[in-house]
């Protein structure tokens, strides 16, 4: 009962409901635009969604404010008033409505909101935990290939001047064995010839 209805059942307790749907298909919406504002319109006639992609708020509600239910009406007396909180407490209670459909075993909103987040932040953290193993390794990688690759100008300058001293004193045995040849075939020659 929406607050049109409680005004309307004040002055005259048999006065009609407006039972307008909240959601309606948009497909039909957009097939008939003009349904809705025909006075001969049984709004019980007016389709649910037919799925989650044609779900849209009736735009008569959305006209007026006073057509979004309030309350409920009393089954003795069939009147309700203003804010007496009975829709609200209705849609709290679906919080716990036992759910079978769509879900691996039985459980209720809050169940399936709670697993949710908690499966979120588990994924999230593993998400965390394996980005930083990822860049943990191609650290490691890049160090190694740095390592086989890469020039080190103290280890070369040290090995340059290893080689220069090698060749230093290669230079000189070849000078030294050079000047013994020199002597033993110029100096010692046969004497008396």
């Amino acid at each position: 009962m929406n607050l049109d209805d409680i005004q309307n059942r004040r002055t005259n307790p048999n006065a009609a409901l407006d039972q307008l749907p909240f959601f309606i298909d948009r497909a039909w919406y957009e097939a008939n635009p003009n349904a809705l504002n025909d006075p001969n319109l049984d709004p019980t006639t007016i389709p649910d969604p037919s799925d989650a992609a044609n779900v849209m708020v009736n735009p008569l509600i959305l006209a007026s404010l006073n057509k979004i239910a309030a309350a409920t009406p009393d089954p003795n007396t069939g009147t309700s008033s203003e804010g007496d909180g009975s829709n609200a407490r209705t849609i709290a209670a679906i919080k716990f409505k036992t759910i079978t459909q769509g879900l691996p075993e039985t459980s209720t909103l809050d169940d399936f909101y709670r697993y949710t987040i908690a499966q979120l932040g588990v994924d999230s953290q593993e998400a965390q935990r394996m980005k930083a193993n990822s860049e943990l390794l191609a650290g490691e990688i890049a160090s190694r290939r740095e390592s086989v690759s890469g020039v080190s100008l103290d280890e070369e300058m040290a090995n340059l001047v290893k080689f220069q001293h090698a060749y230093n004193a290669a230079a000189r045995l070849i000078t030294t064995i050079d000047e013994m040849l020199n002597r033993v075939i110029n100096g010692m020659g046969r004497v008396g010839l």
